[in-house]
Parts: C-alpha cells; sequence; structure tokens
C-alpha cells in the first residue's frame, strides 16, 4: 500500500496539532507484527530507538533510530536503504505506521500474531471480511460483499445510520463512497490478521477491529 509523501506529512501534522502530546504519550517498547510478516523488536529511552527486525526466515537486523518527536514519532536509519519514518496512529497507541525511502507505507501492530494463511484467492475475497466491525472512531461497521461489490454499514455513535459502496481493488483492498460526502476511503485487510482492517480516508486513517 502506497500513501504519497504530501499525505504522510498531513497525517503527522494532524497528529501533532490536533492531540496534545501528553494525552497520547507512548511506549514503542517491546514486539510489533509488520503487515509484511516480520517481528519488530523496539528498545528505547528518551534519546534513542533501537529497532530489530525479525524476518519470516528468521534472519535478525538491528537498526538505530531517533526520536522526532518523543513517544509520537520515529526514525530510523536502514544502510543502503535510507530512513525510515514512524508515527503511532492518532487514537490507537498500539498501531505504528511506518514509511520506507520510497514512500511505500507499513502497518506494525503490537504483540506478535500468528499468520492466517489464506489458500485461494477466492477465500480472501469471499468471507474473510463479511461481518460486523469496530472502529477506532467508535463507529460500529457492518460488510457485506460478493466477488466485486462491497457494501459497508455505518452506525455512528449517536446512533445514526449511514451506507456506503464500493469494490474490491485487489484480494486484499477495496474502496468505498458515502452518497453526498466527498472523496473515496480505501481500505486494506492485514495480510497476517484477517481481524483488522486499516482505512484512509481524507488523509486520516483509522483501524477497524472484528467483533
Amino acid at each position: 500500500m502506497k500513501i504519497s509523501k504530501f499525505q504522510f506529512i498531513i497525517l503527522l501534522l494532524v497528529l501533532s496539532l490536533t492531540i496534545p502530546m501528553a494525552a497520547h504519550a507512548a511506549d514503542p517498547g517491546g514486539w510489533w507484527t509488520s503487515s509484511t510478516g516480520s517481528k519488530i523488536h523496539i528498545w528505547s529511552n528518551m534519546q534513542q530507538v533501537v529497532v530489530t527486525v525479525q524476518t519470516k526466515t528468521g534472519k535478525q537486523f538491528k537498526y538505530q533510530g531517533w526520536w522526532t518527536r518523543f513517544s509520537d514519532y520515529f526514525s530510523y536509519q536502514v544502510p543502503n536503504t535510507g530512513v525510515h519514518t514512524c508515527a503511532f496512529a492518532s487514537n490507537n497507541r498500539n498501531i505504528i505506521y511506518v514509511r520506507d525511502p520510497q514512500g511505500r507505507t507499513y502497518t506494525w501492530s503490537r504483540g506478535v500474531q500468528k499468520t492466517v494463511k489464506k489458500k485461494t484467492k477466492k477465500t480472501q475475497t469471499s468471507g474473510g471480511i463479511r461481518g460486523t466491525w469496530r472502529s477506532t472512531t467508535g463507529n460500529t461497521i457492518q460488510i457485506t460483499h460478493n466477488k466485486t461489490q462491497v457494501w459497508v454499514n455505518f452506525i455512528l455513535t449517536n446512533g445514526t445510520r449511514i451506507n456506503g459502496a464500493g469494490r474490491w481493488l485487489t484480494g486484499f483492498k477495496f474502496d468505498y463512497s458515502i452518497p453526498g460526502q466527498n472523496g473515496v476511503a480505501v481500505c486494506t485487510v492485514d495480510k497476517n490478521n484477517w481481524n483488522i482492517i486499516y482505512c484512509l480516508y481524507g488523509g486520516k486513517w483509522t483501524t477497524w477491529n472484528k467483533m
């Protein structure tokens, strides 16, 4: 999944301007699972961050990093590749978004998750996401779909219902739009945990967890 450098900068600015630092300080220390399937271990103090990547084949690589804003944003250097920029999700401190020098974006989820393997593309797009989800915004989402189309029905925290519709883009990604609202949301199913969906709309990320 790719987002533009401009979108990523806007995401960081929104986080820094709208949420007080003390209210969402977070400790990244511990184990994380990347959307690439790798396991990530982070050690940090107030000056530095050390990121250890354990690939799916068991190889380990340790990288030195630094805080760009303590407990919110940090970066780490990968030799011969460049600087990777990391930011906590604004309303879920168990999610970190990582942008590499090529503009690709990955997601780290706190904890070590078991890999869920899907045998065929038909299985991936037929029954994996059908059901009820809870967004980090507090809204409830009911998803139904067929092989090509996706329908999302929102139940807002105040009880209001909003219906949207979209289509499958790939076996792991779909979009949707809501009548009367500008823009299209793009959502990606976590390949390693089909109980998590990440959605980008209007430059902001939300996380949906299956109920």
